[in-house]
């Protein structure tokens, strides 16, 4: 299959995470972010252009609608549509204060329009966008790709109790604090471990319906030293019935997770087995796995279920030489997989510069979109799937 490159005027772009949709409601127009460079991380300060790609137009093209200094190569700009408000997006920025850089969310309309400022990044919405939730960026610093370089917080408290895990409404802007990285410490499963290592938090996530949240609590001991140990938790949106539903001795041979298409539902990308990667799925607060392709097996990959759940996409890390990068569709139907394409990827001088493909799958399971750094620029890319999906 031939992607189509949604972005063909010279630069760099992409979208961001592969747990959130690019495409508004009519599906006319995608988000995306040009960032001024691809070579080394973002200094302070420096911005990039938040804009849409229009897809009714006979040629695909890029229109900037504001610029921010809060990105990243791996996340973008955690830029989401506002379900509640049509042709409204909401895009993390900074401002520069007497005290230093303070982050923040803008909320604009496609017409350029910046509707309001709410006072906390915005990490993931809820489903209905009225409620955002959200970390401390400052914290995430052992991973540059991921942090924010006007925020940081590696010299903050070890196991703080007013950092954590935050809801804001998005129309007023009110946040309050649900649980603290201490509040995760004091459900841990294995407390003798945490005396002296730094805790944080990372890969926030509402499921289907928004009534749970899953975050992975991370510590490394001595503080910042890789490799860290990495537990998943869940949680209501209160931050009520918080419980430990994966522990680190799962995480040694496993990828990445995300809730499935049911709200109970959780999604990893494991290679227990030793055979390779496998499409594995379990129920909130249970510990019994199930295979949710038996017989596929691949490389480690980004996973995005469709919404209806018939279908999983994939990608692969770089692999081989000269590097590549593999996508797939797989059928939980009929248990089967097809090959979308092998992309090459030039080597990055940093890992957290890589251009992971990081797989959308749009909500009627017609069109695919990802990034990709296969013509030597970082660019968006679409693939018409409705000949698979739709047969």
């Amino acid at each position: 299959m031939t992607p189509v490159c949604l972005t063909p005027e010279p630069g760099h772009y992409c979208f961001g995470y592969y747990d959130r949709c690019p495409w508004d409601a009519t599906g006319r127009y995608h988000l995306a972010l040009k960032i001024p460079q691809q070579d080394r991380l973002p200094v302070p300060g420096e911005p990039a252009t938040v804009g849409v790609i229009d897809l009714a137009e006979p040629e695909p093209r890029f229109r900037a609608i504001a610029e921010t200094c809060a990105w990243n190569h791996q996340q973008g700009s955690m830029t989401q549509w506002l379900p509640g408000e049509p042709g409204c997006f909401v895009c993390n920025d900074a401002e520069r204060t007497a005290d230093g850089w303070h982050l923040v969310a803008r909320v604009y309309r496609l017409d350029g329009t910046r509707v309001r400022t709410l006072p906390r990044p915005v990490y993931i919405l809820a489903p209905d966008g009225r409620t955002a939730a959200t970390l401390d960026f400052g914290r995430i610093h052992h991973r540059p790709g991921y942090a924010y370089t006007v925020a940081d917080a590696r010299q903050a408290p070890l196991c703080p109790r007013d950092v954590g895990v935050w809801t804001m409404d998005t129309t007023t802007g009110e946040s309050r604090l649900i649980l603290s990285i201490a509040d995760f410490a004091a459900v841990h499963p294995n407390p003798y471990e945490l005396a002296g290592t730094y805790l944080w938090l990372n890969h926030l996530g509402y499921n289907c319906d928004g009534t749970r949240l899953m975050v992975l609590l991370r510590y490394a001991e001595p503080a910042l030293s890789p490799p860290w140990k990495t537990f998943l938790y869940t949680f209501n949106p209160d931050g009520s019935e918080l419980r430990c539903a994966l522990p680190d001795v799962y995480w040694h041979t496993l990828s990445h997770q995300l809730w499935g298409s049911r709200p109970d539902e959780i999604i990893v990308d494991a290679n227990w087995r030793g055979r390779g990667a496998e499409f594995i799925a379990f129920t909130d607060g249970e510990t019994t796995f199930r295979n949710l392709a038996p017989g596929l097996f691949g490389q480690m990959a980004h996973i995005t279920p469709s919404r209806d759940g018939n279908w999983l996409v994939a990608d692969s890390y770089p692999q081989g030489s000269p590097p590549e990068q593999l996508l797939r569709l797989i059928d939980l139907r009929r248990g089967t997989e097809r090959l979308l394409g092998r992309f090459a990827h030039p080597p990055r001088p940093l890992t957290d510069l890589r251009c992971d493909l990081h797989p959308r799958l749009s909500p009627d399971n017609r069109r695919l979109s990802f990034d990709s750094t296969m013509s030597g620029e970082r660019k968006l890319y679409q693939l018409d799937l409705s000949a698979l999906t739709q047969a």
